[in-house]
């Protein structure tokens, strides 16, 4: 019995022992689960991780790339904007210069009716004096035939006295 008894008590040792083993084996089966699914977690966490970074980054890029666009377009708007404001300059200045060129003719006109009138003036005036020389020899060769009329007449008129 002795035997028996120690056989049985070995039994329960093993038996405790495979037991423990078991749950050894159960817990250590849980924590390689526990383990894997808290790497998948973590691998998972990382992919996202990884996912939002390549999305921010996308996101970066477009947000760049519109950044981008947009200023060439004000660039392009801005140049549109200082060609139109040259192309207005340069309409006002030919407007200025063909204003200025009017000018210049005008008073270039001006001055050669002014040019004509005086010497249509000074011609007036030329031949006027003219005229009235004219009629102051008239007057005086008329007044001196006149005298020398009335100093024939009186001679006569004398003569005739006489008579």
């Amino acid at each position: 019995m002795y035997r028996l008894k120690e056989v049985e008590s070995k039994l329960q040792y093993e038996e405790q022992r495979l037991k423990e083993t078991k749950q050894k084996l159960k817990d250590l089966e849980a924590q390689r689960i526990k383990e894997r699914e808290t790497q998948i977690i973590a691998e998972r966490d990382e992919q996202k991780a990884k996912e939002e970074e390549l999305r921010l980054k996308d996101q970066q890029q477009k947000n760049k790339e519109r950044e981008e666009w947009a200023i060439k377009k004000q660039q392009a708007a801005e140049e549109e904007e200082q060609k139109l404001r040259e192309e207005e300059l340069k309409l006002k200045e030919a407007e200025q210069q063909r204003k200025l060129e009017a000018k210049i003719e005008e008073e270039k006109r001006n001055k050669e009716e002014k040019e004509k009138l005086r010497e249509w003036e000074r011609k007036f005036d030329e031949e006027h004096k003219i005229k009235e020389e004219e009629l102051i020899r008239k007057f005086y060769k008329n007044h001196e035939i006149n005298k020398t009329n009335i100093s024939e007449e009186e001679t006569n008129n004398n003569n005739e006295e006489k008579n």
